[in-house]
């Protein structure tokens, strides 16, 4: 399992309405948010299989492939992805460098 779990739940007043707010980004320190929830059997499954790399899917700029290459490369699993183009946004060239530093 990737993670720490249950993550928190915290109140926030928007314009005098109370709202609930489950903190999935911390989930994780290096790398938290619902895609690691989901991660986290997969990995497993790889490590337990002795996978020799992971390849992984998703529009450049993805916070899926994000999450696989950050961690894959933790559990000592190299991570490549196929890309499908969307367009270049600052966050998404933000989300691209991220990851390729993973």
């Amino acid at each position: 399992m990737i993670g720490v779990y249950p993550t928190p739940v915290e109140s926030l007043f928007v314009g005098g309405v109370r709202l609930w707010v489950k903190r999935d980004d911390r989930s994780h320190e290096d790398y938290g948010g619902s895609k690691v929830r989901k991660l986290g059997p997969l990995l497993d499954d790889a490590v337990l299989k002795r996978a020799s790399r992971i390849l992984t899917l998703g529009a450049v700029g993805s916070h899926h492939v994000l999450a696989t290459a950050v961690h894959g490369s933790a559990r000592g699993i190299p991570v490549a992805a196929i890309l499908v183009p969307q367009p270049g946004t600052l966050h998404v060239r933000e989300t691209i460098c991220a990851s390729l530093a993973a």
